[in-house]
């Protein structure tokens, strides 16, 4: 029996394959309508999925396989095998929720993140206006954007998929983002080579960028379980995306007084460039431990 590991993350760059078009029609097809902008439409089109998504997610989500009704009894007895192997292979971790606030690593991973999540937002809020500069016209631009989340999405599977086969983190970590910021800064510096080479490395961004995201997320289990895994993980990710919030704002700032991207997403690329700086240059982040194996399901 053949077992792949989908990661759920994956699933944002599918919607970025989905969601670019169809922002694109609803904000063309739908302004106007009922005295809304095409924008306001997109809010609620876009967020009503999410909302449902949530009482749904409430009302069947199992805490545990053993509580998964679709699986068979099997399966459920493998994945708690799977789950009880990588407690094992973990060794001792932090258990204790308040040791997460003082913990150095935790902390240092809330900087990595910080920095990969600062070239992701400024990919995820400009990837449309880089492409429209690039030349394209507007009914390309969600196309073009949806193609490149896709490529996005084979990265983060087979990057994902590689890790967990080699039970190596650090290394795939660094190899992602490290593509990620080569493709931000020539994105920058080739916004005058031309639309497609624009594409190119966009393209190359957008796939570094959301492949290191799924592998990211196996270096806080190493030291933490249980309660404070679900702490620390709620600390990282909270906080982190703060660079949500600074990065698209930033490079909007860089636009308007330069008139262009270039510059702003050469910092983006700097930025990224520090995130693999910091987790290959920490010494608490390096294994000491065999990477906790995937629960996976055919």
């Amino acid at each position: 029996m053949i077992r792949i590991a989908i990661t759920p993350v994956a699933y944002a760059a599918i919607a970025g394959v989905l969601g670019g078009p169809f922002a694109g029609s609803v904000m063309a097809g739908l302004g106007g309508v009922a005295g809304w902008a095409g924008w306001q439409w997109l809010f609620l089109l876009e967020g009503l999925p999410s909302v449902l998504a949530g009482f749904v997610t409430l009302a069947y989500l199992p805490d545990r396989p053993e509580e998964a009704r679709w699986l068979d009894s099997e399966d459920r007895r493998a994945l708690a095998a799977e789950l009880a192997n990588d407690r094992q292979d973990a060794g001792p971790r932090e258990h204790h929720v308040m040791s997460v606030f003082a913990n150095p690593r935790v902390w240092l991973l809330i900087a990595i993140f910080f920095c990969l999540l600062w070239a992701n937002s400024t990919l995820t809020f400009w990837a449309p206006s880089i492409i429209a500069e690039a030349g394209f016209g507007a009914s390309a631009v969600g196309w073009i954007a949806g193609g490149a989340y896709l490529v996005g999405a084979v990265g983060m599977i087979f990057n994902g998929f590689d890790s967990d086969r080699r039970r190596e983190v650090r290394g795939h970590f660094a190899f992602a983002a490290a593509l990620g910021a080569v493709g931000l800064a020539l994105t920058g510096m080739l916004a005058n080579a031309g639309p497609w080479a624009v594409v190119f490395a966009l393209v190359l961004a957008i796939t570094g960028t959301m492949s290191a995201i799924p592998v990211f997320w196996q270096l806080p289990n190493r030291f933490l379980a249980g309660a404070a895994a679900a702490a620390g993980v709620a600390m990282i990710n909270s906080i982190a995306n703060l660079a949500g919030a600074v990065a698209p704002y930033s490079l909007g700032v860089v636009k308007d007084a330069t008139g262009r991207l270039s510059a702003g997403l050469v910092v983006a690329a700097l930025v990224e460039a520090l995130a693999v700086a910091l987790v290959l240059a920490a010494p608490s982040l390096r294994e000491t431990a065999p990477a906790p194996r995937r629960v996976l399901a055919h």
